[in-house]
């Protein structure tokens, strides 16, 4: 069977690369025809353009922000360049494409996953991201693990959201709340499946890991994906904190891009501690069984990794902000136990696929 994988493939973030080479491995390992389709969702494409002159016009940029993007383009363009080598070695594309020329020769078209669904990131309702493309009678459109939030579900048309809803044969989502929102619109079966960077073991990981970090001394990784407003040094802080009461000298920060997708699962292997307001950041912190804290900004933007951490029983990591860093031995025998069952269900979730057609 013939699987195109549709999810935010080109995004320059690390959990977003990373997802999509766990679901492509996943499936290749159970034994499908794998292809990632190489669909330029246009606002992850704005977000990836080089400098021009008619995006700053058009984003009305000041004298001041446009030496700024000057000074940086060249750090730009080498983080891209990074992420495009991790792609070009490590996954099979499609011809590139848009809504009209998605590749019609695929069996089963496999949306997820990420948060493609959250309008933030697509500028609004993504019909591609729905489902909603041609293709041929004999094929399927499923989901795996898709994820979103409540704001963006119901910035959709209702009428548009049931139509979206039954482009779908099967659909799995990430949270149990957006399964529920769209029970309200639907009676299509939906499942909730685990992020695909957990259905890999640590053994498989270890494929993507540069063991010479675990050469160097003692270090420190903070990893954030969004900050609270006057307060971006934060995690920074907690580090330097955490760091002299434990004689550390080292503080690697993920946050600034400088490293390879490669590089940010070797990092947070070896780290000693690990300090995140991700949920990728918990996912791999999870998967090496690292001493870790993750923080609650209370911004409503953290349910995706309390949600995570208490289903699989590590509620312990999870601290508020104002809190003291020094992070617990949590008990990972649990996270195994529990973590173990969700994978089973998820794995043969996708081996069942097989049976669509």
């Amino acid at each position: 069977m013939k699987v195109g994988i549709l999810t935010f493939h080109r995004a320059i973030n690390y959990g977003a690369i990373l997802q999509c080479y766990a679901l492509y491995t996943i499936l290749k390992q159970l034994g499908y025809d794998v292809y990632v389709i190489d669909y330029r969702q246009p606002v992850i494409e704005q977000n990836r353009l080089d400098l021009r002159w008619e995006h700053i016009w058009n984003n009305r940029l000041h004298w001041g922000n446009i030496y700024r993007y000057l000074k940086t383009y060249s750090y730009r363009r080498n983080t891209r360049k990074k992420f495009q080598v991790f792609s070009k070695q490590y996954l099979h594309f499609t011809p590139k494409c848009v809504r009209a020329s998605i590749p019609q020769n695929i069996d089963l078209y496999l949306i997820g996953s990420d948060q493609v669904w959250t309008i933030a990131h697509t500028g609004g309702y993504d019909p591609v991201l729905w489902g909603a493309f041609n293709h041929s009678s004999k094929a399927r459109v499923c989901g795996y693990a898709i994820s979103s939030n409540i704001t963006s579900i119901e910035a959709i048309d209702k009428k548009i959201l049931c139509e979206s809803i039954h482009q779908f044969f099967m659909l799995s989502v990430r949270e149990k709340t957006i399964k529920d929102k769209l029970n309200e619109y639907s009676s299509l079966p939906i499942r909730v499946d685990i992020d695909p960077t957990l259905l890999l073991s640590p053994q498989s990981w270890n494929e993507l890991i540069d063991d010479s970090w675990g050469e160097k001394n003692d270090y420190i990784v903070i990893y954030q994906a969004r900050h609270l407003p006057g307060k971006e040094s934060l995690l920074y802080d907690k580090a330097r904190v955490m760091a002299s009461q434990m004689g550390i000298t080292d503080i690697i920060d993920l946050s600034t891009y400088d490293y390879t997708p490669q590089e940010f699962v070797s990092i947070i292997k070896h780290a000693r501690y690990v300090l995140t307001t991700s949920f990728h950041g918990a996912v791999f912190g999870l998967i090496f069984h690292k001493q870790m804290i993750v923080f609650k900004l209370n911004d409503g933007h953290d349910d995706r990794y309390i949600d995570l951490l208490e289903a699989t029983g590590m509620g312990c990591l999870l601290k508020d902000i104002e809190c003291n860093p020094l992070p617990e031995r949590c008990d990972y025998n649990i996270l195994d136990e529990r973590l173990a069952s969700l994978r089973q269900s998820s794995v043969s979730y996708l081996k069942s696929l097989k049976n669509i057609l």
